[in-house]
């Protein structure tokens, strides 16, 4: 059994693809197909990318588009796959990758005009990200994305280096959350001092930000 924890981008467009179900695994060429009745496994160098459903019945229930794997998402898309005798299961923890995290230092990188690179705290542990705001600074609180974060809008955070300097991740602004559709709000999040450091994202009270 092969078991998965991350980040899965899930699409459904039954008016462009019909009655098929996408699940990206890694954003890779795919040189190599396997198909099995209704699923076929994406490979790119060996390695599984992706599948292809081809059933109307799984996920029937939701829209076309990007699909969140929230928990039951990932219990259907995983009970289909296990009746289907693939030896694939997805278990991802949104919570794990989108936290409150307090900012302990900002420094500007060599090179840019606009970027910075902020020391952040999250549970104790520190991380590095780069980040293009104008508004962050030392001592606020704000939402960090983690590598392997998924965004509301399907966008995956990883990890990597940015003119020469490796960022752990990012820090987020309201409308990358998807709490801003109307961009009101400029730069990243600001949270009020009370907020629990390493807190998830989904078990803030967004209410008080008036989003």
């Amino acid at each position: 059994m092969i078991n998965l924890t991350e980040a899965v981008k899930i699409y459904k467009n039954t008016n462009v693809f019909g009655d098929v179900i996408m699940v990206e695994i890694f954003d890779k060429k795919v040189d190599n197909i396997e198909k099995a009745t209704t699923i076929t496994k994406l490979f790119s160098d060996n390695q599984l990318v992706g599948l292809n459903i081809f059933d109307p019945t799984l996920l029937s229930t939701y829209p076309d588009g990007f699909i969140y794997p929230e928990k039951e998402v990932l219990k259907q898309l995983n009970n289909y796959l296990k009746q289907h005798n693939v030896a694939i299961t997805f278990n991802y923890t949104k919570e794990d990758y989108l936290k409150v995290a307090e900012v302990l230092e900002v420094n500007k990188v060599e090179g840019s005009n606009n970027l910075s690179l902020c020391s952040v705290s999250i549970e104790g542990d520190k991380y590095s990200m780069i980040c293009g705001a104008k508004n962050v600074k030392a001592g606020m609180k704000t939402i960090a994305a983690l590598d392997n974060a998924l965004l509301h809008d399907g966008t995956k955070v990883t990890s990597g280096e940015v003119l020469g300097v490796f960022s752990d991740g990012m820090l987020c602004s309201l409308k990358e959350l998807g709490l801003d559709p109307d961009k009101v709000f400029n730069g990243v999040v600001e949270l009020d001092e009370d907020e629990v450091v390493g807190t998830s994202f989904f078990e803030v009270d967004w209410r008080k930000y008036n989003v």
